[in-house]
């Protein structure tokens, strides 16, 4: 099963649901790539790593709340399955089907 590939994905968070385009790429065991939001915020995925079809990574968020993201979840075929750790904020669930092309 691979995580690599780009996927359009939903954050349900507290401020309502967050589009997000996840650009992934995946390499013995080591996941990095991207997360961008249409508002032009892009993250850079850090500590990625997939076991089977089990993955998790980390995201450093700037501006004006400065926290890291955890990122843990599943992939099965073209559907991704993660919750998000918003720091002290609690957990949130993300989506995402893989996009053709």
């Amino acid at each position: 099963m691979t995580i690599a590939g780009k996927w359009a994905a939903v954050l349900k968070s507290p401020m309502g649901p967050m589009d997000v385009e996840l650009d992934i790429a995946e390499s013995g065991g080591r996941v990095e790539g991207t997360a961008s939001q249409k508002k032009g915020q892009t993250m850079e995925i850090e500590n990625g790593r997939i076991e089977g079809n089990a993955f998790s990574w980390e995201f450093e968020l700037s501006g004006l709340m400065k926290m890291t993201l955890e990122v843990s979840g599943t992939v099965d075929g073209d559907a991704l399955n993660a919750m998000v750790k918003v720091g002290s904020r609690g957990s949130f669930p993300l989506t995402g089907v893989r996009m053709a092309g």
